[in-house]
């Protein structure tokens, strides 16, 4: 955008944004007040970068960008998760005011005086219709949906059919929707409708007992769609604590609920400030009934371990009920000062009234509760359960609460039980998590051990392997599973691409059919259409009760992926129990249908979803143009989105619009996206609405800000730039102060080429005459294109014929008088050198000059004040 506005006036000003990277010291000496040359400046730079996909991402989950946001209205805190779902940002003021926080995270050793230039994207003259189109919400549809739209708790399928198909808009849920907003609906499709057959009776599993609470939360990830059954464990003014057999998560901004009410709640998971969390979007809760809460035993956390939280909570993690004992800062906030902790204080999050009464300033307190963020680099952030009062503590086994919080790298010491045995090694389980004891061998499943090795990592999982492992046999236990996640063909097809960390195993079960070849034993799951499930390192046990075709059920742990041809594809599990799948195993009475993924986007009216004008590219389609996972891997989707608008619109006229919406993977991570597509009577084009835009941010104590100031430094006398400015100057003071009628001669460049003062019946009109003969400097202002300065000399301007204008003043009052001209011509000039500029694109513009006479530089600022107008900001007259 800089470039755009050099090339209108011919280059004729060189373009310093700032300048002062070179210069530091000069500037901070001249221009900051209170500095002091001798001030030691360790690291002052000049920093220029474009943003990246992944840094849109980083921005919208920046926590100081969510209290911004979260002050300004939900509105804000909408359009900043959009930022980073869209990868470009609404606004130059919506860069403003999110990317220093950015700098502070990403630059926090550089100085004040330093200079960020930030490239970024930025939407320009978009539709109202295609930013919401870009920021539109998702949508999974789950099982208690078809069973909507079948209208039936029992004879239903998994999918939609044609006869079905306009029920599909009555079960997305419109929470915290707006009017005129869109969601993207995922959903299976099946052209068959299914034919009703007798549902035989489904022996239960006598080793996966019915559970009341599911096991989910101690497994999804980010952007997971969930249901969950459970009960509320911890309760805050910023939501509850939802608490399953294996994980508690933070509903945000939930209320309503009281502590032991049991739930069940469908959403997504989300993150905020390192924890996961499910918000309002798409939320649905229902109280099923209550019960007594029992806690975990606590997590005991000292000053020391605080402080090591703020640099090993890396990734985002679930909450966990913990136990510490600080003395209470109770005043606006509740803090909690950690004896031995450096950094680290524990802060209550969400405190009730009655949370606030338990805390006295100054003394000492024992805090229980969940431990669910961390923010500002420094408060453990802490919803209460009790205060100084244990609460009812479930009675505690000999078992670590370790597996489930280790990272790469860490050196463990883990007491627990062996659940799956393989030849690769067994299942190490403890309270939190389970893990592979990789080439570990001579254990059976129920041996209690106590385990001391290092956290390693193989195909995105965890393993402990033999380099200085040591294991020791404690005893013996019955060991219980938990509810499986179930492995859908979608749901492995989907861990191809969301598996992309080192994770613990999960227990799990799939149901397809075995294909046995040598020693490899491979497991086809109906619905998926990359991955493939993989029995990895089956025992001998095992392998006695399986068949190659052979239809059943696996229930084990999922431990990694693995790839074929560099592209993740399988799926492993250690098997633990195989049940052969009989006629009748189906949860529904009637007939199986084959189904697939599909996309819609629906358009909420007020009122209702409408199936909204969008073309969306569906996983078939990406299949057909050979994108593996279901996605583009941007900017693939401009080579391939006209091929296939072409393809799937023959016959598209000239001027022809669709909007196509598709998966995209950018910055590490798989979003929708929409673009605007025309047929310009040839080919489908692209419509750009967004540009790249240069912003000039700079530290001043201690904080990024963003500078919108543009300099023009006119102190080179001999600069080309220099001496066209002045030119500019003349030519305006000719036309507005020297002759008060008549017209100059120009060339066409606007320079005059007559230096005769017009003259009308002979003789000179009114006027100062403040312009000398040689057309190239004049005395109003002591513009001189000549020799590239500002002539304020007294003397010259007496011995001009300018004199009846100033001849009267002393020498101090022609200087004031001369800058008083140069302030007033400059504001004016600066019109004709930037007539597009705007406010948006510069707040202010700085006007250098050389002074002929004093002999100094001087600075000039002006404010743009709309279009191409500038108004002088009094007082700012500055001599360097």
């Amino acid at each position: 955008m800089n470039k755009r506005f050099l090339t209108q006036i011919l280059s004729l000003v060189a373009l310093a944004i700032f300048g002062w990277g070179c210069e530091t010291g000069h500037f901070n000496e001249h221009m900051i007040d209170g500095y002091e040359q001798e001030t030691e400046v360790t690291d002052v730079q000049t920093v220029e970068y474009t943003l990246t996909d992944g840094d849109y991402s980083t921005i919208s989950k920046n926590s100081t960008n969510a209290s911004i946001a979260e002050q300004a209205g939900e509105d804000a805190v909408a359009a900043l998760s959009a930022i980073g779902k869209n990868k470009y940002f609404g606004s130059a003021d919506e860069a403003a005011a999110y990317i220093p926080a950015y700098l502070a995270a990403t630059y926090p050793t550089l100085d004040n005086g330093s200079v960020a230039m930030i490239t970024y994207t930025t939407a320009i003259e978009m539709p109202e219709d295609l930013k919401k189109l870009n920021a539109a919400t998702e949508y999974t549809l789950t099982e208690d949906d078809y069973k909507t739209i079948w209208e039936s708790e029992e004879d239903y399928v998994k999918a939609v059919t044609p006869a079905t198909a306009s029920k599909l808009a009555k079960v997305i849920p419109a929470d915290d929707i707006r009017e005129g907003e869109y969601v993207a609906v995922t959903y299976n499709y099946s052209a068959e409708e299914p034919k009703t057959e007798e549902e035989p009776e489904t022996p239960a599993d006598p080793d996966v007992p019915a559970e009341k609470y599911t096991s989910v939360l101690g497994s999804a990830v980010l952007n997971d769609v969930v249901e969950v059954k459970g009960y509320i464990s911890a309760t805050s003014t910023q939501g509850p604590i939802l608490t399953d057999k294996t994980g508690s998560v933070l509903l945000y901004k939930t209320t309503g609920f009281e502590i032991g009410d049991e739930v069940t709640v469908s959403g997504t998971i989300s993150s905020y400030n390192k924890g996961f969390q499910i918000g309002t979007a798409g939320l649905t809760i229902e109280k099923t009934g209550t019960t007594e809460v029992k806690y975990p035993q606590p997590i005991e956390l000292d000053g020391p371990a605080m402080d090591e939280l703020l640099t090993t909570r890396t990734e985002d993690g679930y909450a966990q009920f913990v136990k510490f004992t600080g003395t209470a800062s109770a005043g606006k906030y509740i803090n909690i000062k950690m004896e031995g902790a450096t950094t680290a204080q524990g802060s209550v999050y969400g405190a009730s009234d009655e949370v606030k009464a338990l805390f006295t300033d100054g003394e000492e307190c024992t805090i229980y509760g969940y431990f669910c963020s961390i923010s500002s680099g420094e408060f453990i952030n802490v919803i209460v359960v009790s205060v100084d009062e244990a609460p009812a503590i479930e009675a505690a086994n000999n078992y670590t609460s370790v597996l489930g919080g280790v990272k790469l790298n860490d050196a463990v010491e883990v007491k627990g039980y062996i659940s799956a045995t393989s030849t690769q090694g067994p299942i190490l389980t403890d309270n939190t998590g389970s893990v592979l004891l990789y080439k570990t061998s001579g254990y059976e499943i129920g041996d209690e051990v106590t385990v001391s090795g290092t956290i390693s990592s193989f195909n995105c999982g965890f393993q402990i392997g033999t380099n200085g492992i040591a294991i020791e046999k404690t005893g013996t236990a019955e060991v219980k599973y938990p509810a499986p996640m179930d492995l859908t063909g979608a749901k492995m097809d989907e861990l191809l691409t969301t598996r992309v960390n080192d994770e613990c195993a999960y227990y799990a079960k799939m149901t397809g059919k075995l294909s046995i070849s040598g020693n490899y034993y491979n497991f086809n799951v109906d619905g998926a259409t990359t991955a493939v499930g993989s029995l990895y390192g089956v025992t001998d046990e095992i392998k006695a009760q399986l068949a190659d075709g052979m239809s059943c059920t696996l229930y084990g742990y999922f431990i990694s992926i693995s790839k074929s041809g560099g592209n993740p594809k399988y799926v492993n599990m250690i098997v633990t129990k195989v049940e052969p799948v009989t006629k009748g195993a189906a949860t529904r009475a009637i007939g199986k249908v084959e189904s697939v993924k599909k996309y819609a986007y629906f358009k909420w009216s007020g009122s209702a979803f409408e199936a909204a004008d969008v073309v969306a590219v569906q996983p078939a389609d990406f299949d057909a143009m050979g994108q593996k996972y279901g996605s583009f891997t941007s900017p693939a989707q401009d080579d391939y989105l006209p091929l296939f608008l072409a393809q799937s619109y023959p016959y598209a006229l000239d001027g022809d619009v669709k909007n196509v919406a598709f998966r995209c993977y950018a910055g590490g991570t798989t979003s929708w996206k929409v673009d605007e597509y025309v047929f310009d009577g040839n080919a489908w084009v692209k419509t750009i609405y967004f540009e790249a835009k240069t912003d000039q941010f700079r530290k001043n104590e201690g904080v990024w800000a963003v500078d919108r100031t543009l300099e023009l430094d006119f102190t080179n006398t001999s600069s080309a730039d220099t001496k066209a400015f002045y030119q500019y100057c003349v030519n305006w003071v000719y036309d507005n102060k020297d002759v008060a009628m008549g017209a100059p001669a120009r060339d066409n460049a606007g320079v005059i080429i007559s230096t005769d003062i017009v003259t009308i019946d002979g003789a000179k009109p009114a006027g100062s005459y403040w312009v000398s003969n040689y057309g190239n400097n004049e005395f109003y202002t002591g513009a001189s294109a000549y020799y590239g300065n500002m002539d304020w000399r007294p003397s010259a301007v007496k011995g001009g014929f300018a004199a009846a204008g100033m001849g009267d003043l002393s020498d101090d009052e022609i200087v004031a008088k001369l800058k008083e001209h140069t302030a007033e011509v400059f504001a004016e000039v600066l019109h004709y050198v930037y007539p597009t500029m705007t406010p948006e694109q510069y707040k202010k513009v700085v006007v250098k000059v050389y002074a002929y006479g004093p002999n100094a530089n001087y600075a000039f600022s002006f404010e743009v004040t709309g279009e191409g107008t500038f108004a002088y900001i009094a007082d700012s007259i500055a001599e360097l």
